[in-house]
C-alpha cells in the first residue's frame, strides 16, 4: 500500500513511518523542507526498525492553500493526518489556519484521491461533559459559538476540537472512508521509555533531574503530570 502522512517528523509520526515500512508499505511524507528533513527522518525510521528507503517526501505545508502541494502524487491507499501546530498561548488565527483549515485541506485531498483518511484527534472529544462546559453540543456542533470556545480553551485545544468536528462533518457530507483515532496524552514510548526531547514533559523532567527547578509552580489547587 501507499500511505501519505502529515506530521511524519513528530514522535508518533516517526514510529508510524517505521511500522508501515517495516511491513513493506511505501510512505510519502509531507515535509516543509524535504531536502533538509528527509535524510534525518530516514535514519530515525531505520533506527526504529523500519526501512527508510521506502520513505519518500514531497514539499507541503498545512498553512498553505491546498497544502502547498506542487508535485503530483501517486494513487494513495490512505492518508494519515498527524500534523498539527502546538504552542503555549497559541493565538486563534494561527491555530485555526494550521489545525482547522489545514485539516480540512487534508480531508479534501483524501476526497480527491478517493482513499481512506485516518484522522488523529484526541480523547477529550469523548468527554461530553467537558465539551458542554466549553459550549460545544456534540449532538448539534454546528450551533457552536467557536470564538467563545477559543477564549475558554485556548488556541491549541479549541482548534483540535474544531478540526475533528469539522472533519467528521466533511466525511459524512462526502461519504469519505474516515477513521478517527483518539489518543490520550502521549509522553513517550511505553515499551522502550524513549521520551521526545521536544515535548514539554521532557523539559520539566530534565529541569528536575538537573536541579534547575528550584520551586514547583502552582498551589495545592494545581497539579503537574509527574
Amino acid at each position: 500500500m501507499i500511505f501519505f502522512i502529515t506530521g511524519a517528523t513528530g514522535f508518533i509520526g516517526r514510529h508510524v513511518c517505521a511500522s508501515l515500512t517495516r511491513h513493506n508499505h511505501a510512505v510519502v511524507a509531507m515535509l516543509r523542507q524535504p531536502e533538509v528533513q528527509l535524510d534525518t527522518l530516514r535514519q530515525q525510521v531505520d533506527s526504529l526498525g523500519g526501512q527508510g528507503h521506502l520513505l519518500q517526501a514531497i514539499s507541503g505545508d498545512l498553512d498553505q492553500p491546498e497544502l502547498g502541494l506542487t508535485t503530483a502524487l501517486p494513487k494513495l491507499d490512505a492518508i494519515i493526518h498527524l500534523g498539527a501546530r502546538f504552542a503555549w498561548r497559541l493565538d486563534t488565527d494561527t491555530a485555526r489556519r494550521t489545525n482547522v483549515t489545514g485539516s480540512l485541506a487534508v480531508a479534501e485531498l483524501a476526497r480527491r484521491q478517493q482513499c481512506r483518511l485516518v484522522f488523529i484527534s484526541g480523547f477529550m472529544l469523548e468527554n461530553h461533559g467537558h465539551l458542554n462546559r466549553l459550549g460545544i453540543d456534540p449532538a448539534t456542533p454546528s450551533h457552536t459559538e467557536w470564538p467563545k470556545v477559543y477564549r475558554r480553551a485556548g488556541g491549541y485545544e479549541a482548534s483540535k476540537l474544531e478540526a475533528a468536528i469539522r472533519a467528521r462533518a466533511f466525511a459524512r457530507q462526502h461519504a469519505l472512508d474516515f477513521v478517527e483515532v483518539q489518543p490520550a496524552t502521549v509522553a513517550g514510548n511505553s515499551h522502550t521509555g524513549e521520551l521526545d526531547n521536544s515535548q514539554p514533559l521532557y523539559s520539566l523532567l530534565d529541569n528536575l533531574a538537573c536541579g534547575r527547578l528550584a520551586l514547583v509552580p502552582g498551589t495545592r489547587a494545581h497539579w503537574l503530570p509527574l
